[in-house]
């Protein structure tokens, strides 16, 4: 257990983030060695005669999180001092972090608060997180009758929450694990002034002392602060899967899979902290292995995998399903190309291929031609589609002619047609 007594000043522009966005990046705390400072690389960190808070080093979402730990009386919490109240003002800004609660207390633990008094309606700004009834509270008040809320029940069954909270305007936004899932519009549409210079942004607890607003039990991670509202893409640049299941080895797209039966699936977990793990059923897995986080998995029936990670602390699974075909059962003889496609870059229709690559027993040429007879795409993989561009620049939008050769039972058969591109 490690003791730890901190206030964190703010400065900016004196570190970077690698594939997280830095663009006006005021703050930025990993935990990864439970030493604020040497994300910072400057003596940034200062000893201050408040009582010490107990704190723990951890695994976390990326190498270490703290955890805050309540030692008799007391609590554990630190600030965050400096050109604070630039961003608690009346501009955008983003903040993002993981939790992990280590307690299923029906009582409001504070994650995040900047506020001068029990109150909180003068000036102040709060994240409050319920672990028994789930419920996550973020609440932004300037005074009685100007302000602005958003209070809304998180998944059950994870055990780390990625939340992102971002004030936009009017709007304060809330994101789960990369994505958008709730918000609130401030009370006479007016952008809330959260200024308050007897107020001290404090991670893991508020400087309201009473009943309401309980310090926090739990893990704190990858702690970020931006003097702007990030994008949707930003965002989920921010999230790290953790506790997650997929096939192969990343995470990139869906995580279902189908394969012809007498193959096998190589299992894949992404970073996680658990003691235990779990693949259940256990058919086609092998004996001992399903306690192993990439297990080597071979079906003979389509079937859906749950994998089970447990620690001390909770319990969390997610899922992987695999549909198994029969290759005897499949019609060979036709392939499926779709009419059109749009190329766009916005992850619907962007790319064109066999839509039932698995009833081609071997594909001896797939190939496409403009209308001077180029050809611009060519592949002998049957899951390999055109993304629309040829030796590197996005073709002209049009009719397109494909040739697919391909073997059935043996017998080479041929397909041709066209392919409309829009744009």
């Amino acid at each position: 257990m490690k003791y730890i007594s901190f206030v964190f000043f703010l400065f900016a522009g004196l570190f970077t983030v690698s594939a997280q966005t830095t663009t006006d990046l005021i703050a930025y705390i990993s935990f990864d060695s439970c030493d604020v400072r040497e994300d910072f690389g400057v003596p940034s960190v200062l000893p201050e005669p408040n009582p010490n808070g107990v704190f723990d080093c951890d695994c976390g979402v990326r190498g270490q999180a703290l955890e805050f730990i309540k030692a008799g009386n007391e609590d554990s919490w630190f600030w965050i001092l400096g050109d604070i109240e630039d961003v608690f003002s009346t501009i955008d800004f983003t903040i993002s972090f993981y939790f992990k609660p280590t307690t299923n207390a029906s009582e409001n633990f504070v994650l995040i608060s900047k506020k001068a008094d029990c109150d909180g309606t003068d000036h102040a700004f709060s994240v409050r997180f319920n672990p028994s009834t789930r419920v996550l509270n973020v609440d932004m008040n300037e005074t009685t009758t100007v302000s602005a809320s958003v209070s809304t029940v998180l998944p059950q069954n994870l055990c780390w929450y990625h939340v992102t909270i971002v004030r936009q305007g009017t709007l304060t936004k809330v994101y789960l694990n990369g994505a958008f899932y709730a918000q609130g519009k401030s009370t006479n549409a007016q952008r809330i002034d959260l200024s308050n210079n007897n107020a001290i942004l404090t991670v893991g607890a508020s400087q309201c002392t009473q009943g309401f607003d309980t310090p926090f039990k739990g893990f704190i991670d990858e702690l970020r602060i931006y003097d702007r509202a990030l994008k949707e893409n930003e965002i989920r640049g921010l999230f790290f899967p953790i506790d997650q299941v997929g096939n192969g080895n990343d995470l990139t797209g869906v995580n279902d899979t189908t394969i012809f039966l007498g193959n096998a699936v190589q299992g894949f977990v992404t970073h996680t902290c658990a003691d235990q793990i779990l693949w259940s059923p256990q058919d086609g897995i092998g004996l001992g292995e399903e306690t192993l986080p990439n297990p080597l998995i071979t079906p003979t029936e389509s079937k859906t995998y749950t994998v089970t990670f447990s620690d001390q602390f909770c319990t969390t699974s997610d899922s992987l399903r695999i549909t198994v075909i029969d290759p005897d059962s499949l019609d060979c003889s036709k392939v499926f190309l779709p009419k059109a496609f749009t190329p766009n870059g916005d992850g619907l229709n962007d790319a064109f291929g066999i839509n039932n690559p698995f009833v081609i027993s071997g594909l001896i040429s797939f190939d496409i031609f403009d209308r001077w007879g180029t050809k611009v795409f060519s592949t002998a993989d049957p899951f390999q589609k055109w993304d629309g561009n040829y030796k590197g620049k996005a073709v002209n939008p049009g009719v397109y002619l494909y040739k697919v050769r391909f073997l059935c039972k043996g017998s080479e058969e041929v397909s041709s047609g066209s392919v409309t591109i829009l744009r």
